[in-house]
């Protein structure tokens, strides 16, 4: 495995980063660190560690309103539209589950 690819599975197989991922997708809206803490129940020094980590590795992108930091999939990134396009044609498709939250 190159250190690309390798770098790419280190980022995505952790499970707090994909719950935050998912509900980034799900909220089809920009979202506050204190409502994806609420969304998946992750504590709000842990969802900072991780939302930095998938900001440098291009899949959310952060925007600052004043004091205010908004949290979004970053569909500018190759990265990021991949995994919204992917979340779309899979989960999006499954049966009972609910893409609004």
């Amino acid at each position: 495995m190159s250190l690309h690819e390798e770098s790419l599975v280190n980022l995505l197989g952790n499970k707090s980063r994909l719950r935050i991922l998912i509900t980034l997708w799900k909220s089809r809206e920009e979202l506050t660190v204190y409502r994806i803490c609420k969304s998946t129940g992750l504590k709000r020094s842990v969802v900072y560690r991780h939302v930095r980590v998938l900001i440098d590795g291009g899949f959310v992108e952060r925007k600052r309103y004043g004091e205010i930091f908004l949290f979004t999939l970053n569909l500018k990134s190759s990265y990021g539209r991949a995994f919204k396009e992917f979340l779309d044609k899979t989960l999006g498709k499954v049966d009972g589950f609910d893409v609004e939250g």
